[in-house]
């Protein structure tokens, strides 16, 4: 069992993403059909991580139901509806550009402190943008 939990820890380092990372690694200003192989992994990579942070915090914060100030803080989901990933990904730069002392944060803490500081979506509202961008862009659910 220590040895899984030393593997893990050492994947994990050698894994860990900080905000210059993301900053030197993302092919931004790119369609996909103009990335490299490499850069088009990148793209993945970091959307992957962010939709996989959000998705985290939900289950999370839903798990805890029976405390409403928690979800009325916490729920990145409600924060970031109906932004498309582009918007996310700007957002995401824009907020390391503007608070350069996080740049060597964890790529988690990152993105959960840049997306704190949107405002709170009301759930109908957050319904309503979520079907609206469905309608922009049906694979985009």
């Amino acid at each position: 069992m220590k040895i899984i939990i030393i593997l893990s820890f050492l994947v994990s380092i050698g894994f860990s993403q900080t905000g210059k990372d993301f900053l030197d690694k993302y092919p931004f200003d790119k369609t996909v059909d103009e990335m490299s192989k490499k850069e088009h992994w990148q793209y993945l990579s970091y959307t992957n991580r962010i939709e996989g942070i959000i998705m985290g915090n939900a289950e999370t914060v839903n798990r805890m139901h029976g405390n409403s100030e928690v979800y009325e803080i916490y729920f990145l989901p409600n924060r970031v509806c109906g932004m498309e990933e582009e918007q996310k990904i700007t957002f995401l730069r824009t907020w390391l550009k503007n608070n350069p002392e996080s740049i060597n944060n964890g790529f988690h803490d990152i993105t959960f402190s840049a997306f704190m500081e949107l405002p709170m979506v009301d759930g109908q509202e957050c319904i309503r943008l979520i079907e609206e961008r469905i309608a922009r862009n049906p694979l985009s659910k």
